[in-house]
């Protein structure tokens, strides 16, 4: 059944060539990890270095600052913990939350995955000047606060 879309159109849309390039940004830095000899994943990678620039997010707020639910955060922070990277504590003003936050382990990790993803970051950038990079995330902000 036909519902009208051209083929093409999906493959050419603003949201598509956003998703793919997300995906495709995760592909790459896992394999750029995994080339270092570094077994992290993408996902565990956005928790260590939110929790680098602000060290003892609560688990919500961690898992609203890289955009994941509450289930699929727990799982990326037992698996942290588990390997010594991550520490849980209760929030010494309400009981029901913890607070995370790297171990020295976590930050030594952070500290060699963070040139791997400057380097990738660096050849997505490489072939535009300055003001394109800019012009592209003001549309990039514009696109979420659309979503809003």
């Amino acid at each position: 059944m036909h519902n009208g879309l051209n083929p093409d159109e999906m493959d050419k849309s603003v949201g598509f060539k956003v998703v793919k390039l997300a995906l495709r940004m995760k592909q790459e830095l896992r394999r750029a990890f995994l080339a270092a000899g570094l077994d992290v994943t993408p996902e565990q990678w956005a928790v260590m270095n939110k929790l680098y620039l602000a060290e003892g997010l609560s688990q919500s707020e961690l898992a609203d600052q890289v955009c994941k639910d509450r289930p699929t955060i727990t799982r990326i922070l037992d698996t942290l913990e588990r390997r010594g990277l991550v520490v849980r504590g209760r929030d010494h003003t309400d009981r029901r939350r913890y607070r995370v936050h790297l171990t020295m382990a976590g930050s030594e990790m952070r500290g060699k995955l963070y040139p791997v993803t400057k380097g990738l970051g660096d050849k997505l950038i490489s072939g535009l000047d300055a003001e394109e990079i800019a012009r592209f995330k003001a549309s990039l902000e514009i696109l979420l606060k659309n979503l809003e």
